[in-house]
């Protein structure tokens, strides 16, 4: 539920008429005109949806198998703080059991009100434009996408994501697990 974004371009104070190295000498024309490019970005993860595929409702009645937080527990195995990729995220025995499922749909909600590992991003960039004549000009660029290399395991920040990024089927016996892919 929660998105920030900051982003802005800085002209460095380098080179003729900026604050330092202000002179026409060469380490001037060399270091000045750059700016600098900055995309910050934080957002709160997606929320999870659990289902089982070991419901044995019929299939005309097109119903997914919610199984539903048990009173009192929690349905993470580890904190995401300290969030360990080797070990499930989520914790089975905090649903309702799967031999509940017979010709029953759970009482799960359709989207939990837990969520994903949240997602930040940042990307850099550093540009100059040298103009060659009054019309020609070119532009030396670096980015740096990801310039910290922060982990995202979540599907928050991509086009590519056709599901979770944790398995959501309590039925599975890798429930919870993050498959890698993501």
């Amino acid at each position: 539920p929660q998105a920030f974004n900051v982003s802005f371009v800085y002209g460095l104070p380098f080179g003729n008429g900026r604050r330092w190295l202000a002179g026409k000498g060469f380490l001037s024309q060399v270091v000045g005109g750059w700016e600098l490019s900055n995309v910050f970005t934080a957002e709160s993860g997606l929320p999870f949806y659990i289902r089982s595929s070991t419901c044995n409702v019929p299939s005309q009645f097109q119903v997914s198998c919610g199984p539903a937080v048990l009173p009192g527990k929690s349905p993470f195995a580890q904190p995401e703080s300290h969030l360990d990729v080797n070990n499930p995220l989520l914790n089975a025995n905090a649903f309702e059991p799967l031999s509940n499922f017979d010709f029953y749909q759970g009482q799960g909600l359709r989207i939990e009100n837990f969520r994903q590992p949240g997602y930040t991003n940042h990307d850099l960039a550093l540009e100059r434009k040298i103009a060659l004549t009054e019309k020609v000009s070119i532009n030396l660029r670096a980015d740096f996408f990801n310039a910290w290399n922060w982990h995202h395991f979540n599907c928050v920040g991509t086009s590519t994501c056709s599901s979770l990024a944790f398995n959501h089927d309590l039925a599975s016996p890798a429930f919870g697990a993050w498959p890698g892919a993501v």
